[in-house]
């Protein structure tokens, strides 16, 4: 199981690209980066199935803007599991 920081560390940057205010190269190494915890590779999978699930409509963006509303919830959903995580 991650860290709470690891799954904290996640949704920040899922937000971040969402709000356009990551680096350059935050969400890249995010999404090829070695995941030896499985889950967070289920949490990096699930993003990326996003660009799939709602595909871009130009060369300029990721996924679309239904995309980027998935992409926050799933980081809704990380935070919802680090308060869970804390009660326990």
């Amino acid at each position: 199981m991650p860290r709470e920081k690891d799954i904290l560390d996640a949704a920040n940057l899922i937000e971040r690209f969402v709000a356009g205010t990551c680096g350059p190269y935050d969400w890249d190494d995010f999404l090829n980066g070695s995941m030896n915890d499985s889950a967070l590779q289920q949490i990096h999978e699930e993003c990326e199935q996003v660009a799939i699930d709602f595909p871009a409509s130009s060369d300029s963006e990721w996924c679309s803007p239904e995309g980027g509303h998935a992409l926050t919830a799933i980081a809704v959903r990380l935070r919802a599991e680090i308060a869970r995580l804390a009660q326990t």
